[in-house]
Formats: C-alpha cells, sequence, structure tokens
C-alpha cells in the first residue's frame, strides 16, 4: 500500500521535478550559483537579470580586493551617474562602488545601507539619486526582476525569492522563448 502511493506520487511529482532540476541546471536568471562575472562585454543577454541581486553579489564578490568606502545608491536612472565623473570630487583615495538596483525603492536603499553598516563597510562618501518612483516604493517587490537580495533580508526571504523566479522560469511564454533561446542562440 505505501509502495502504491509513494510510486503514483513520484509519478504525480516526476514534472515538477524535472523544471526545478532543469531550471537548477540552466539557472536562468542567475541566482541558484555564485558568479565572479554575471555579465560579459560581447555577451547579448538573453535574459534580463535582477539588477539589485547582482549589484549585492558583485560587492560581496570583489569588497575584499576594492574596500569600497563611496556608494552610488538609485534605480536604473542612477547609471547615468558615472564612477568616474563623481570620483572627481572625492578624496583620491576614494574606492566608489554602484549599489542600484532596477526599481528600486526608498527600503532597498535603507536595506543596503544597512547591510553594509553590518558589514562594518565604512560609508564615508553617498551619491543617492533619488526620482518620484523611488520615492513611490516604500515596501520590498516581490517581482523577480526587483525582488531584494536574500542577503540584504539577512536570507529571510530565501524561499519567497526563489519562489519568484521559478514562477517566473514557470511561465510558458518565458520556459518556451528561453529554451529556443538556448538551442538556437
Amino acid at each position: 500500500m505505501i509502495k502504491l502511493f509513494l510510486r503514483k506520487s513520484f509519478l504525480l511529482l516526476s514534472p515538477f521535478i524535472f523544471v526545478i532540476v532543469l531550471y537548477i541546471i540552466l539557472d536562468p536568471f542567475k541566482v541558484v550559483r555564485n558568479y565572479s562575472i554575471y555579465y560579459t562585454s560581447n555577451e547579448i543577454p538573453g535574459v534580463i537579470l535582477n539588477r539589485g541581486y547582482v549589484s549585492t553579489n558583485t560587492f560581496d564578490n570583489s569588497y575584499k580586493k576594492y574596500k569600497y568606502d563611496s556608494f552610488i545608491f538609485g534605480n536604473s536612472r542612477s547609471i547615468f551617474y558615472m564612477i568616474d565623473d563623481w570620483k572627481q570630487y572625492l578624496q583620491t583615495n576614494s574606492s566608489c562602488f554602484h549599489f542600484d538596483a532596477s526599481g528600486e525603492s526608498l527600503y532597498g536603499i535603507y536595506k543596503k545601507i544597512q547591510y553594509l553598516h553590518n558589514k562594518n563597510v565604512p560609508l564615508v562618501n553617498a551619491l543617492v539619486i533619488l526620482d518620484y518612483s523611488t520615492l513611490e516604493q516604500v515596501e520590498p517587490s516581490q517581482s523577480h526582476l526587483s525582488i531584494m537580495a536574500p542577503q540584504l533580508e539577512n536570507n529571510s526571504n530565501f524561499v519567497s525569492f526563489h519562489s519568484s523566479f521559478i514562477k517566473a522560469f514557470l511561465t510558458p511564454r518565458f520556459m518556451i522563448a528561453y529554451l529556443d533561446y538556448k538551442i538556437s542562440g
């Protein structure tokens, strides 16, 4: 009786297990494994990545080497503020990092500053780029493109973080387009 139940359960769950394994192997959103480089200059990105997650992991991967003490915070509009342009107004030994996120909110900026504080990272200079959409959002987003990186939330959102990406992966429109992209290039 138990063997029959387990066999039927496995048969019912096998498509779900297959999709999860496929998701883990392909890692289309680059959130399953840690990458030293998320974007390469010659590569045409096939999938839009969560910019907040990318910038947080990039910070984590490179802080020991660069010892950042100056930060640019903001949403995607902040990318027009170049570090090289800003650095000429700072101390010559300043080390700058662009800590942005797509659809950044006040909550996200707060969590990044709190994250730096908790890691004992000095915050000598900060350029905070605000616009209406940044000021309008005061709560965390659940969209896969703008959900908060787990390390900014002390990993309390680990399950919801990955659930949002699995849900996006399971969307038929995404899955068909992504698999076509992987096969045909």
